[in-house]
C-alpha cells in the first residue's frame, strides 16, 4: 500500500497542471510551446507543493478515522481546494472567478486520480510490471 501512496503523491498533482494547460489551450485557441511549458512548471510546482503540504496529513487523518472511501476523499479535496485559492488570493492579489473554479475542479480531479492509484492499486496489477518483476 505504500507504494500506491508514494506513486499516488507522484502521478496526481500532475493533472493540475495538465488541466490548466488543456484549459489555456481552449482559451487560446493555438499552442505555444514556450507558454505551456512555463506554465505547465509553474503551475505544476504549486500542485507539487500544495499535495505534499496538505494532502500528506489529510490522507493521515483520513486513515486514521479509517474513511477511505471515494466520497471522503473528495469531500476533503472539496474542502483543501480552497486553500490555494486562498493562497492566490492573499500572495498574488488574484480575484478571477474562472481561476478558482479551475482550482477547484482540478483538485478534485487531482484528488481522484489519487484514490484511484491508491486504493485500486492499478500500477500494481498492471501487466507490463509483472512482466518486469518476472525475470528478477
Amino acid at each position: 500500500m505504500i507504494s500506491r501512496i508514494i506513486t499516488g503523491f507522484l502521478i496526481a498533482p500532475l493533472t493540475v497542471p495538465i488541466s490548466f494547460s488543456i484549459v489555456g489551450f481552449l482559451a487560446r485557441g493555438n499552442f505555444e510551446s514556450h507558454t505551456f511549458i512555463g506554465s505547465f512548471l509553474a503551475v505544476g510546482i504549486y500542485a507539487y507543493i500544495f499535495s505534499l503540504v496538505l494532502g500528506i496529513p489529510t490522507l493521515l487523518i483520513l486513515m486514521k478515522m479509517n474513511k477511505l472511501q471515494l466520497i471522503h476523499f473528495i469531500i476533503a479535496g472539496l474542502l483543501l481546494s480552497v486553500t490555494p485559492c486562498l493562497f492566490f488570493y492573499f500572495v498574488f492579489g488574484l480575484v478571477k472567478i474562472n481561476f478558482y473554479i479551475q482550482c477547484v475542479i482540478s483538485t478534485l480531479l487531482s484528488v481522484v486520480v489519487f484514490w484511484t492509484i491508491m486504493e485500486l492499486g492499478l500500477i500494481e496489477r498492471s501487466p507490463s510490471r509483472d512482466f518486469l518483476l518476472k525475470g528478477l
